[in-house]
């Protein structure tokens, strides 16, 4: 169970991480004046989402709290 928490929490890093970096990709997207860099960002970003929802589906909470 130990082990399953910690891949959990890598997972979840991970997932972070790159959620920071398309947010700073987000960013750079607005400035550009073409439109096919956002949308690209925009279905990166609702990847992100989705493994996001589904971490939080497989979330362990030890018991008591």
């Amino acid at each position: 169970m130990e082990l399953i928490e910690q891949i959990l929490a890598v997972i979840g890093a991970v997932v972070l991480g790159a959620t920071f970096i398309v947010k700073g990709l987000e960013i750079i997207a607005g400035i550009t004046p073409t439109t096919k860099d956002d949308e690209f960002v925009g279905k990166v970003k609702r990847a992100l989402g989705y493994v996001s929802d589904i971490l939080d589906r497989f979330a362990v909470h030890p018991a008591g709290k």
